[in-house]
């Protein structure tokens, strides 16, 4: 079994965000805590500037779903929306990905 992910669809991002982790955290908790359907994996934590999050998904699509369909309404239910939190985006297609699932244990979530 090989450890490399099938890459060619797959669409990934980061984001800085120049906010507290108090911020994250409310648009977290407002999504819920089921994984949005064809995401592949979140990380997120903080920086010197704010918060930075990594996200791969299955598709672009798949985030554009996501983005239409939990993103915006939990950003409206804390008052604000993707605009408000002034982020740094750069999204670009995943050419190659190595996953080691021997290594992998989900973290805790956010506090």
């Amino acid at each position: 079994m090989s450890n490399e992910l099938r890459a060619s669809s797959m669409y990934a991002y980061v984001q800085d965000v120049a906010g507290d982790w108090d911020s994250y955290r409310q648009v977290a908790e407002a999504m819920g805590d089921s994984p949005p359907d064809r995401m592949v994996i979140r990380l997120a934590g903080t920086t010197t500037a704010g918060f930075r999050i990594i996200e791969v998904w299955e598709s672009r699509d798949a985030w554009e779903v996501f983005r239409h369909e939990r993103l915006r309404p939990a950003m409206c239910t804390i008052g604000g929306d993707e605009s408000s939190i002034s982020p740094v985006f750069e999204g670009m297609a995943v050419r190659h990905a190595i996953f080691n699932p021997a290594s992998f244990r989900a973290p805790a979530p956010p506090r």
